[in-house]
């Protein structure tokens, strides 16, 4: 039985206007897709929670820059997460969000002991399924921590968290030196929607207004397109299958 924790993560600032639904559209395309996906003999995810968390930037948004919800197995209660009304575009400031803040709070959330029941909270425990993040952007981030738990830290010490906690990290983004960090993680899965060498626009990401208002646009057009097939959704979930075949054997190893 494959069985899977999967967090996704949505940047919700107003820059995600033209994307956000895209991205919501996706999601559900990719729940559908666990009951019937088999790819080289692997047997489709048959157990699996999620929950919809969105990100704005913490400095910009302090009341709501966090937007949690508990983990969910129905596709009703997943739909009713990302249709939420604090999970709509809006807010955020000129360009980096709190990113790495919010992947900080989810890889060291807490998890359940394995004689205890499961918790819509936290994690399940190690050896009783895999975990993953996926999360969807069209800004850069910012380089420090905000929040207290691992205030000044920075991607290091997120990169140490993920990997500690055994997180698959999956991330859909713009070209940008941030996110190649996050990308080298071990198995983690980076999709560059939008790349300098194409999109001149990216450029603009730390300049001035316009150039930045032209960097995110360019990016959120890009990050559009690439969630809209079913290719890319196809080679997620083959990547999730891959990276954790057996989660019991796993922990064993």
């Amino acid at each position: 039985m494959r069985k899977w924790d999967i967090v996704i993560l949505l940047d919700v600032t107003s820059s995600m206007h033209d994307c956000i639904d895209a991205v919501k559209r996706s999601v559900l395309d990719l729940i559908a897709s666990y009951s019937d996906f088999d790819v080289n003999g692997i047997a489709p995810i048959t157990d699996w929670r999620m929950r919809i968390v969105g990100f704005r930037d913490s400095e910009a948004d302090p009341n709501d820059w966090f937007v949690d919800n508990p983990f969910v197995s129905e596709v009703t209660a997943v739909q009713a997460q990302l249709l939420s009304e604090n999970m709509k575009a809006m807010g955020g400031g000129d360009e980096p969000s709190s990113l790495l803040d919010a992947l900080f709070k989810l890889a060291t959330m807490d998890q359940v002991c394995v004689e205890h029941p499961v918790d819509q909270n936290k994690w399940r425990a190690h050896h009783a399924s895999g975990r993953a993040i996926i999360f969807f952007t069209s800004n850069t981030f910012k380089p420090l921590i905000k929040i207290s738990e691992a205030a000044g830290g920075n991607v290091v010490e997120v990169i140490t968290a993920i990997t500690q906690n055994r997180i698959f990290l999956v991330g859909f983004g713009p070209e940008w030196e941030g996110y190649d960090a996050l990308a080298s993680i071990d198995a983690a899965h980076f999709t560059r929607v939008a790349k300098l060498i194409d999109t001149p626009a990216l450029a603009g990401f730390g300049k001035s207004l316009d150039e930045v208002k032209a960097a995110q646009i360019a990016s959120a057009v890009a990050l559009n397109t690439a969630v809209t097939g079913p290719a890319v959704f196809r080679e997620l979930l083959n990547e999730l299958c891959k990276n954790r075949q057996d989660p019991i054997q796993d922990e064993l190893a």
